[in-house]
């Protein structure tokens, strides 16, 4: 028959080529695992994109697989260490992911929406350690960025992006030039950034507010 409640203390489970977890977790509501909460207390993931596209989810006989957006896969083998709690479509994780762009430390809540691309959203408060964002983008022009900012949004790519960003900036690589001390407070929206930023950078100290497009080559400001 079915099983509703499951827990896990001191568990090791590996599958696939990358995917390692140890830790404890506890599983409520299930079968229907759309209601079901989960609680997840990790001392280590280690996982990949390639991996999670192999799990299954119901309805099982029809052999769906987990969708899993393909920016992803540029984050490598990632490595996580922290909480996870919630719904399997509107989850919150707390800790530091470890990837092969860079190193993240969040306290963010996810969900998927239901719109025809299966969009992921996200927000909560987001600090990273040189990660690169222009691989993340697919941007040449943008390089590593050091941030720690309060995010609110959905999209990965520019062209899909949709956030609100509210925090400090330490350094953005733009043209290989290492911008630094910036505040910013602002709304991106697909190539388009409205809102306000404080720079201090000895090459670049200026306070702007307005709005800058990056739909053409050139960014055009306003």
């Amino acid at each position: 028959g079915t099983v509703s409640s499951l827990k896990g203390k001191n568990l090791y489970l590996a599958f696939g080529k990358n995917t390692k977890f140890n830790g404890d977790f506890n599983i409520e509501g299930l079968p229907n695992i759309d209601e079901t909460y989960i609680h997840f207390d990790i001392k280590n993931l280690t996982t990949s994109r390639s991996d999670l596209q192999t799990i299954q989810v119901p309805p099982f006989e029809k052999d769906k697989r987990l969708e899993v957006p393909a920016n992803i896969g540029k984050f490598g083998v990632m490595k996580f260490k922290g909480k996870i709690d919630g719904l399997i479509n509107d989850i919150a994780a707390y800790g530091t992911l470890s990837t092969a762009i860079g190193n993240l430390n969040a306290d963010i809540g996810i969900s998927n929406l239901s719109d025809s691309k299966k969009t992921i959203a996200y927000h909560g408060k987001i600090k990273t350690n040189k990660l690169n964002l222009g691989v993340l983008l697919d941007n040449k022009d943008i390089g590593t960025v050091s941030m720690n900012v309060n995010l609110s949004g959905k999209g990965f790519t520019l062209d899909d992006l949709e956030a609100k960003m509210e925090g400090d900036i330490n350094q953005i690589q733009f043209k290989n030039y290492p911008y630094s001390n910036i505040k910013i407070t602002g709304d991106f929206k697909k190539r388009l950034f409205n809102g306000k930023f404080e720079s201090r950078d000895p090459n670049a100290n200026l306070d702007f507010y307005g709005s800058a497009s990056f739909v053409n080559k050139i960014p055009e400001l306003d």
